[in-house]
């Protein structure tokens, strides 16, 4: 477990951001998404509204103990209940689905790139651990985590999406898939 911490919004407060959103016509939505993600250098929609549920539940906790933990992807477990329990390649699903069908056929990232896994056995272990620990503390605070399992789980993309393919191959019809054949673009530098 890492320590980490609700990152601060770079030119306005949350409740400013809400506001906006709130108050933004259905016609302006777009144009207001991607004007907050620049502003506030998010990657994606997702990572804004993780951070704006993050916020919300810093400013709104009162008196309450709250623990928030960031895992890295999560995965099949390790060994509790048994090994491969939950075994599917959901965590890159958005990715994978696509890719072993044959609809998508390029990665934008190089093929030495590596994947952080945390098993999910190990992930609600963490979960137990913090809540205890979160639940030990003298005054109710607010904690943030990073859950990953460092080196142990780490797995290349190209090795992942291949490993994806021979998954779904033995686990489904082999007449409802196309052989993938992709391409990584390499660097994005």
């Amino acid at each position: 477990m890492i320590k980490e911490e609700i990152y601060p919004w770079a030119k306005s407060t949350f409740t400013d951001v809400v506001e906006q959103i709130t108050n933004c016509p259905d016609a302006e939505q777009g144009r207001l998404a991607e004007k907050l993600l620049s502003e506030h250098n998010f990657l994606s929609n997702y990572v804004l509204t993780k951070n704006l549920s993050e916020h919300m539940l810093q400013q709104q906790r009162g008196d309450l103990r709250r623990v928030i933990i960031r895992p890295s992807a999560v995965y099949c477990c390790a060994k509790e209940p048994i090994p491969g329990w939950c075994d599917v390649a959901t965590a890159a699903g958005h990715v994978t689905f696509p890719m072993i069908n044959g609809w998508s056929k390029n990665f934008l990232l190089p093929d030495w790139f590596i994947g952080e896994l945390v098993p999910c056995d190990l992930f609600c272990n963490a979960v137990l651990v913090t809540a205890a620990h979160s639940g030990s503390t003298p005054k109710p605070e607010l904690n943030v985590y990073h859950s990953s399992s460092s080196v142990k789980s780490q797995w290349l993309l190209k090795d992942f999406y291949e490993d994806s393919f021979d998954y779904v191959k033995f686990n489904r019809l082999e007449t409802e898939l196309r052989e993938p054949k992709w391409s990584y673009v390499g660097d994005l530098d």
